[in-house]
């Protein structure tokens, strides 16, 4: 049985709940945990550390960076990466790559240690030119194929990813929820925001602010088409896309919200009445036989 699980991640894992769980599952299970990537939190390094976790930074992956510097960053991710984890044994320890970037970017992982792939959306049926370039030799069907296991948040979206990629066995599923007890949850909102959606109907969105994958602006100039009793609300991290939204759209009935980190975001997903998702991806035309 292996007794190091090495977690691996290019974006900050406090925005990302389901990392979060596989880590509070693992501690549960008095397992050695590794965790390599980025957290914008001293308190939950100094936390997971305490627990017994050993934590490696190696990047600062922001949405505003451009395409030059996110390459590079990339790059020297993928040095760290291969760098730190040849301290380890393959024979004790087990890999996880969350999310299709990570995966291409350390797919030559999948073939050396026994792997875990968990893929947060529907996978991409296409590899981005860009991963291509910085990972020549990937082969993202048999990269899949090899891993231990491979992780959906959905049943239907396993079904896809097993019959697309021609898996041999489902996915496993694990829903994107947060592995919390309700008394963890700390309500901290404003008395203003209170104010501001008291007997309205709450229309939120809680996610990044990526354009053009998350494009919001359709959704904001909705709401001039809906009765006074509506509120939009966008909540996530600042970056210059939500700025702009910000100029164009801020008013009584469209607010913008600070990020909460979870599992506290919860005390504001309960006062919603609609929740909206935002996929502005690469149409893909699927083929079967």
């Amino acid at each position: 049985m292996k007794t190091k699980h090495i977690l691996i991640f290019e974006h900050d894992v406090l925005k990302y709940p389901p990392i979060l769980s596989v880590i509070n599952y693992l501690f549960s299970q008095n397992k050695e945990v590794i965790l390599i990537g980025y957290s914008s939190s001293e308190s939950f390094v100094d936390d997971f550390c305490k627990r017994g976790g050993v934590f490696y930074n190696v990047i600062e992956n922001r949405v505003s960076d451009n395409l030059f510097i996110k390459t590079i960053n990339y790059l020297q991710f993928k040095r760290r990466v291969h760098k730190i984890i040849s301290k380890y044994q393959v024979a004790e320890s087990k890999v996880w790559l969350f999310g299709e970037p990570c995966i291409w970017l350390l797919h030559d992982l999948v073939l050396k240690f026994e792997s875990n792939l968990y893929l947060f959306e529907i996978p991409s049926f296409k590899v981005r030119f860009r991963y291509k370039v910085l990972s020549p030799t990937l082969n993202y069907g048999k990269t899949l194929r090899v891993a231990s296991k491979v992780v959906c948040c959905e049943y239907n979206r396993a079904h896809i990813t097993k019959s697309f990629f021609k898996l041999n066995d489902l996915p496993v599923v694990i829903p994107n929820k947060p592995l919390i007890q309700d008394s963890e949850i700390v309500e901290n909102i404003s008395k203003e925001l209170v104010t501001k959606i008291k007997g309205k109907k709450v229309i939120l969105y809680q996610g990044i602010f990526n354009y053009p994958e998350r494009r919001l602006d359709e959704f904001c100039e909705a709401m001039s088409y809906l009765p006074d009793d509506y509120v939009l609300c966008l909540m996530g991290s600042d970056n210059k896309y939500k700025e702009n939204l910000k100029v164009k759209f801020q008013s009584d009935k469209i607010i913008f919200m600070p990020y909460i980190s979870a599992p506290h975001h919860l005390a504001i997903t309960k006062l919603a009445h609609i929740g909206i998702l935002v996929y502005n991806g690469e149409g893909v035309i699927l083929k079967t036989h």
